[in-house]
C-alpha cells in the first residue's frame, strides 16, 4: 500500500524576521499556536496523524499542544533548537552540543524518544552529527531548484548516510517539481493532485511539509512587507485546501501514517 507522510516544521511565523520586519517575536509564535490549533483539527476530522518536526523553543512554549499531539498518536520529531540557527555555519562540536540540548528538551515535553530530524532551512548536516546524537532517519533534503539551497540533482529515493535513513521530501521525476508549503497553496489542488500521481510512478510514498502559519491568515496590513507568495491563500484556504487534498489520497488509496511507522514497515529503522 502507497503512504502520504503529512508533515509539519513548527516554528514561529518566520517570514518576517527573513524580511526584517519589526514585529514582535512572541507575535511571531502567537501566528504559528493559531495555526496548529487548525491543523489539529484537519487531523481531527479526518482520523489521521501526522510528523512534526519541532524546534524546541516552539515545543516549549506550546507543551499543551505538543501533548495534545502526542496523546492522538502523531509523531514528534526534531526542527532544531531554534529555527535562526544556521546549524551548517558551526562547528560539529557545537551543533552536537546545542540539538542534543534540543532533543532532550523535546522528549522530556513529550515522553517519547525523537527518531527524526528536520535542519532549520533545509541545510543538510553531517550523518556523523545526527548519529551522534541518537537521530534514526533525516528528512532534510528537498531535491527541487530553491534559490540558495541548491539539492536539485540528488536523488529523490531513501537512501542511507552512514547509520542515518534520508527519506526526501517528495518532487516529481525529471523535472523536480515540488509541491509543497508555496507551491501547494499557490499552485492549487489540481497541480498537487498531479505532482503526487507523477511522484508515485516510481515511489510508494508521498512526503509534503507544511508550517503552522500557513493555516492563518496572514495576508493583512499586519505582515506587509513579506513576500506575497509567503501570504497568499493561507489560512482558511490552505485548510480547505488541505482538508480536501488528504480525502483525494484517501480515495486514491494513500494510508496516511507517520514517517517512524512508514520506515518500521519497510524494516529500515526499528520501531
Amino acid at each position: 500500500m502507497k503512504s502520504l507522510l503529512l508533515t509539519f516544521d513548527l516554528e514561529e511565523f518566520v517570514c518576517p524576521a527573513e524580511r526584517k520586519l519589526e514585529i514582535p517575536k512572541e507575535r511571531l509564535f502567537e501566528v504559528s499556536r493559531e495555526g496548529l490549533k487548525n491543523i489539529i483539527k484537519i487531523l481531527e476530522n479526518n482520523n489521521i496523524r501526522a510528523t512534526f518536526f519541532t524546534t524546541y523553543e516552539f515545543a516549549n512554549k506550546n507543551k499543551d499542544l505538543i501533548r495534545t499531539l502526542v496523546k492522538k498518536g502523531n509523531e514528534i520529531s526534531m526542527h532544531g533548537y531554534e529555527h535562526n540557527t544556521s546549524l551548517n555555519k558551526m562547528k560539529s562540536e557545537d551543533v552536537i552540543k546545542e540539538l542534543r540540548k534540543a532533543k532532550m528538551g523535546i522528549e522530556k515535553i513529550t515522553g517519547k524518544k525523537v527518531n527524526g530530524f528536520r535542519s532549520p532551512q533545509m541545510k543538510i548536516l553531517n550523518e556523523k552529527i545526527l548519529n551522534n546524537i541518537g537521530i534514526k532517519y533525516d528528512s532534510s533534503l528537498h531535491p527541487t531548484f530553491i534559490p540558495g539551497n541548491f539539492q536539485m540533482f540528488k536523488t529523490r529515493s531513501i537512501h542511507k548516510r552512514g547509520n542515518v535513513i534520508e527519506i526526501p521530501v517528495s518532487v516529481t521525476p525529471i523535472l523536480r517539481l515540488p509541491f509543497s508549503w508555496v507551491w501547494f497553496r499557490n499552485a492549487g489542488l489540481l497541480y498537487t493532485k498531479i505532482c503526487t500521481k507523477l511522484n508515485l510512478i516510481d515511489k510508494d510514498y508521498v512526503n509534503i511539509y507544511f508550517h503552522p502559519w500557513d493555516f492563518y491568515n496572514t495576508n493583512t496590513r499586519e505582515f506587509k512587507g513579506v513576500l506575497y507568495i509567503s501570504l497568499r491563500n493561507a489560512g482558511e484556504k490552505t485548510i480547505e485546501q488541505l482538508d480536501r487534498y488528504v480525502i483525494w489520497c484517501k480515495k486514491n488509496n494513500l494510508e496516511v501514517t507517520t514517517i517512524s511507522e512508514y520506515l518500521s514497515k519497510k524494516a529500515l529503522i526499528k520501531p
